[in-house]
């Protein structure tokens, strides 16, 4: 049975979300310099979806398909696990065609890949539960699916009987060294969304098995007891839930939640992805893995089928928009300005920081091909729900005059939750990624030297936002003033050589006698008291930094 016939339009809870993001935004920054209106390039939908990050992610997806005729490749050969993945997630995305393609790609090594691999597997319980619901999504025939009736090659696979009933299994040489029994929470998951689908006997036992493996904490954990523990349980084991099988088992479970059982694992599971979803929108997986694409991308894809549901049955707010922003936010989309060697790879989704970080210095290389293929492959539906721009992009630095090579501050908003920018103008084009609000604040290195700059924000399909500001090098002012004054008389002053507005201050005897800014020639005209202490005395003129100046003298006489 599909999932498609139980998604229906929206609640308001992401109405109010956005509407609330944007406020915020406008109340911080009345002032920003903003681009003029351009009509958006890309599609947004009518509850506010931007759809151009999930289609840029599709297309590098296909394109990566297409390099290895319908199968993802790496320099270890052909990799299947992720092609289904990647059949799957277009499933979600709605896309049959894609879903299709892939089935038809992946039929040939339907044996190897649930069956005998090489490695001592000689059937994989996972794999071929995994495999089974991508024939399912595209109305296969999955007894006779290259030559294996995987409906029931997976029945073969799951115990019948004894303290584990309904728990999978793999098949495995025990001669082989590195052969073991491999089935886990994944495997489960997928299993029980199979089986049920294939309407089998067995699909009460992997259900209840699987309900079995969530923890007190909400979640569902990865890793099985032994089999013949007389208690299956994962609070008999102490365990923890894990972020990406708890996700799977709330996709897999969905088809079944008329049951009361199932319902309440549903909104246990979704309590736990709630509380352990990161202020940035992430999720990691355990306390070893930190927040990555996979883990975020599968948890934001669950928890935004289910807002999908009518009425929004599990209460979801703007936990899947906060993950697409994440995901936006480690989504190859380089603005032509800011180049880097992720340019050939637009759309391609990083397994995380170091990943996107690592991506743009060295590109996509053998090594980490694998990475991205799978992190894009599980991820990209997820960046359904990524929200689109509901203003004009705008930016204002901290100061309109700058120290020349050092360093400025600059605060950019109006962009898209996670969207990527970049700032031309300074030493270096800058990358801006913008926070959950849609803003974000960078720094520039300042160029060296005296003169009035432009930086420019630049974004996908939208005008570029100019600011001007000036860069100040060290500098001796020019300077005329009155050489000789009597006691208590006026030291009449002209300075020039400032930048337009600069500030400067004039002190003499230890002590600040004045202040003032630079008219729009960079010029100001003033006079102070001179005093009445007979003799000569220095003074000086300092404008925004110290080492822009200028000294003199005036002589009081009687």
């Amino acid at each position: 049975m599909s999932l498609r016939h139980l998604i229906g339009p929206r609640a308001g809870a992401l109405a109010v979300a956005a509407v609330a993001a944007t406020a915020t935004t406008a109340a911080l920054l009345p002032p920003l310099t903003a681009s003029a209106a351009t009509p958006a390039v890309t599609a947004v939908t009518e509850d506010g979806y931007d759809t151009a990050p999930a289609e840029a992610a599709a297309a590098w997806l296909t394109a990566q398909l297409a390099e290895g005729d319908g199968v993802l490749q790496t320099s270890y050969g052909p990799n299947t696990s992720a092609t289904v993945d990647a059949g799957r997630s277009f499933y979600y995305a709605g896309d049959d065609e894609a879903v299709a393609a892939v089935t038809d790609a992946v039929e040939p090594l339907a044996a190897s890949y649930t069956g005998d691999n090489g490695f001592g597997t000689l059937v994989s319980a996972g794999g071929t539960a995994k495999l089974l619901t991508l024939v399912q999504y595209a109305g296969g025939d999955a007894t006779s699916y290259g030559d294996v009736d995987l409906v029931e090659r997976l029945e073969g696979q799951v115990t019948v009987d004894g303290p584990a009933e309904g728990r999978i299994f793999d098949t495995f040489d025990p001669e082989n060294e590195f052969a073991a029994d491999y089935a886990n929470g994944f495997g489960q998951a997928f299993a029980v969304e199979a089986l049920n689908s294939a309407g089998s006997d067995l699909a009460p036992l992997a259900t209840a098995f699987l309900l079995e493996q969530q923890c007190a904490d909400g979640g569902f954990r990865l890793y099985f007891s032994d089999p013949a523990a007389a208690d299956q349980s994962c609070d008999a084991a102490g365990g923890e839930g894990s972020t990406d099988v708890t996700a799977l088992a709330i996709l897999a479970l969905l088809d079944q939640s008329a049951d009361e059982v199932n319902q309440e694992a549903i909104l246990g599971a979704v309590d736990f992805l709630a509380a352990t979803q990161g202020d940035d929108g992430a999720w990691g997986d355990g306390g070893e893995i930190g927040a990555n694409a996979n883990s975020t991308g599968l948890a934001g894809l669950a928890l935004g089928v289910l807002g999908e549901l009518d009425e929004n049955p599990a209460g979801i707010g703007f936990e899947p928009e906060a993950a697409a922003a994440w995901l936006r936010q480690h989504q190859v989309n380089e603005i032509a300005s800011c180049r880097s060697q992720l340019n050939g790879d637009q759309g391609a989704l990083a397994y995380d920081d170091a990943a996107l970080a690592a991506g743009r210095t060295d590109g996509i290389t053998e090594d980490t091909t694998y990475q991205w293929q799978l992190a894009t492959a599980q991820a990209f539906p997820a960046l359904q729900w990524t929200l689109a721009a509901e203003g004009r992009p705008g930016m204002r630095a901290d100061s309109g005059r700058q120290r020349s090579g050092g360093t400025m501050s600059v605060l950019v908003a109006g962009l898209a939750p996670g969207e990527t920018g970049c700032l031309v103008g300074g030493q270096q084009p800058v990358f801006v990624t913008a926070d959950l609000d849609g803003q974000t604040t960078a720094t520039v290195r300042v160029p060296v030297g005296t003169a009035l700059r432009n930086l420019y924000l630049g974004t996908t399909g939208r005008s570029s936002v100019k600011i001007s500001y000036w860069s100040l090098a060290a500098k001796r002012f020019g300077l005329t003033s009155t050489a000789t004054v009597r006691q208590n008389g006026q030291v009449a002053v002209k300075v020039s050589g400032l930048a337009p507005g600069e500030p400067f201050t004039l002190s003499y005897h230890g002590r600040v006698r004045g202040t003032g800014k630079a008219d729009a020639n960079g010029r100001a005209s003033f006079a102070f008291r001179g005093g009445s202490t007979l003799g000569r005395w220095e003074f000086a003129i300092v404008g925004q930094y110290a080492d822009r100046f200028v000294k003199s003298t005036f002589t009081v006489v009687r």
